[in-house]
């Protein structure tokens, strides 16, 4: 039994050392599938295509089949491609090449063939054929000229182009172009390059060398020159109306065509004499011009009287009559004479602005015309009216403040209104200027746009801008006007408002020694009513009101100002 077993278990050692050398024996298959090499003869010779990862490109010559090509292809060691290398193949459009590894694995690659663009851009013929004979153009150097008959309308002028095969060409062919300048010709050829040539075309040469035109354009009305080509003259008239210097004068001239002219066009001359001009033709033929400038006579003036006699400083003042032209206005005081800056000035109005710095008075008012002198009488200036340069809001104490920036204000005289409907509704002043005053904006006001009028002594000014004023939700006491503004001690002060319904109504009064507080007498609820104490002293005092609304103190929002005299 035991001799049964050793044989066994040599025969299994056996087996097993015959597997193992049979494991050994085994050889693994090529993964590669690559085209290594791809081309294809043609007239150009053997062209190699480019491999990109898996897409083959090759251009080839204008004129190869493509759809009749016999690539030549090599590929990966034990690989196998389908179609076959060497096979005729069309190319109109791509196609697709499979490679075969050894082990079976594949690979697709996308071949694309393409006819190779031509990089000719060239014009070879540039004709006229609407002349008899045909004119053609001089191409040299990427310029080409044409000489056409004189007088011929270059602007509508047709050419015919020859340019090289598979090209295009910019401006096109055969359409009317305008050859009053020279015109750039772009030929593109099918590959994108570029050409360009320029084309030049002329005219035989000429002998016109006259003045069309001659005139003065920088004034105006335009100066035109009156030619007479029989004695080569030309005059020009300036109105007497016109203030035109005449020993600075730019001409703009035109001459014919392909002339030149000396002096040239809007050059600077003297023509308090006479200039000469020689045009010039394109055959270098000349003739002389002789140009003359003269001034029209002016007619007399008149004068109007004026239509008042009373100004303020800073007020424009205007003269009217007829034929008015190099004016000069003066005032004439005991003292001596100013002379005033013209405003605007035309034949019948001169306007100058007496300026804010004026010497008041009586003065008399002179105007020379062309030097000559002219009396309207004496006038009599006074002080600046009142000029407003803006208005602005701000909100102080629950006070809407506006202030109005402006000049020729008084401090002390000032009177301020806001205006709707042609309604003045006076202002309580809080702060009084020379050039700035703020008052308090009543809140009870129809709400709408005010203009703000502003009066000083006999003389006032009205805004242009508004103020807009909207209706008051506020339940707090308002004081809207007091009876005087300056009081003594016993005087009643009434105080008009709304909103006065509370229980007590306290009026506070401030002032730079301290404050007081005190009940008022209601006559209503619009009214209240205040006695001034005789301990009160003398000075400038805030007043206010307040009161208690279901044990609510409520102030007024705005504060007016008091003074207490002895």
């Amino acid at each position: 039994m035991i001799k049964f077993y050793k044989s066994l278990a040599f025969i299994l050692a056996m087996f097993l050392f015959t597997n193992c050398d049979k494991d050994e024996d085994i050889v693994q298959k090529s993964k590669l599938k690559q085209i290594t090499e791809f081309s294809i003869t043609t007239s150009a010779g053997n062209l190699k295509a480019v491999i990109n990862e898996f897409k083959i490109s090759i251009t080839v010559p204008k004129d190869v089949n493509l759809s009749s090509l016999t690539p030549t292809i090599k590929i990966s060691a034990k690989s196998q491609i389908f179609p076959l290398a060497d096979k005729v193949q069309d190319f109109t459009k791509p196609v697709t090449y499979t490679v075969t590894a050894e082990d079976g694995s594949k690979q697709d690659y996308t071949v694309s063939v393409e006819i190779e663009k031509s990089k000719n851009c060239t014009i070879s013929e540039f004709l006229f054929k609407q002349f008899d004979p045909i004119v053609t153009g001089l191409i040299s150097n990427f310029t080409i000229e044409l000489t056409v008959p004189i007088g011929t309308d270059l602007k509508k002028l047709i050419p015919n182009i020859v340019i090289s095969d598979d090209a295009s060409i910019s401006p096109k062919t055969d359409v009317e172009t305008d050859f009053s300048s020279p015109v750039t010709y772009t030929v593109t050829a099918e590959d994108k390059t570029e050409q360009k040539y320029v084309v030049t075309v002329n005219f035989a040469k000429s002998s016109e060398n006259k003045i069309l035109e001659f005139k003065f354009e920088e004034f105006t009305p335009t100066l035109i020159g009156v030619i007479d080509h029989e004695n080569n003259t030309i005059k020009v008239t300036v109105p007497w109306a016109e203030k035109f210097d005449i020993y600075s004068m730019k001409p703009s001239i035109v001459v014919s065509e392909l002339a030149t002219v000396n002096p040239e066009s809007g050059k600077e001359n003297n023509f308090k004499v006479s200039q000469t001009y020689t045009v010039t033709a394109e055959d270098n033929s000349t003739k002389i011009y002789t140009a003359t400038v003269s001034i029209e006579e002016a007619p007399e003036p008149t004068l109007e009287a004026l239509t008042k006699t009373t100004y303020s400083a800073g007020e424009q003042i205007t003269i009217k009559g007829t034929n008015f032209s190099d004016c000069e206005v003066s005032l004439n005081y005991s003292s001596g004479s100013y002379i005033m800056t013209i405003d605007e000035q035309t034949t019948s109005e001169v306007s100058f602005t007496l300026p804010s710095s004026t010497k008041l008075g009586e003065a008399e008012l002179t105007m020379y015309i062309r030097d000559v002198k002219y009396s309207l009488g004496d006038i009599t200036i006074l002080p600046p009216a009142p000029i407003i340069t803006g208005l602005s809001t701000s909100n102080t104490d629950d006070n809407v403040i506006v202030t109005i920036a402006g000049d020729n204000f008084s401090k002390g005289n000032n009177m301020v209104y806001f205006v709707l409907n042609n309604q003045e509704h006076e202002a309580y002043i809080k702060k009084d200027g020379d050039n700035s005053i703020q008052v308090i904006l009543n809140p009870l006001l129809t709400p709408g746009s005010y203009n703000v009028k502003v009066k000083v002594n006999d003389k006032e000014v009205t805004s242009n801008k508004t103020i807009e004023i909207t209706a008051p939700t506020t339940t707090n006491p308002i004081i809207t006007a007091v009876n005087k503004a300056h009081l003594k001690r016993g005087e009643k002060l009434i105080v008009d408002g709304a909103n006065l319904t509370g229980n007590p109504i306290q009026i506070s009064i401030i002032g730079n020694n301290g404050s007081i507080v005190r009940n008022v007498k209601v006559l209503s609820d619009t009214q209240v009513e205040y006695v001034i104490p005789e301990d009160l002293n003398s000075g400038i005092y805030e007043i206010s009101l307040q009161m208690y609304i279901d044990y609510d103190l409520k102030f007024s929002n705005v504060l007016y100002n008091i003074s207490i005299e002895d």
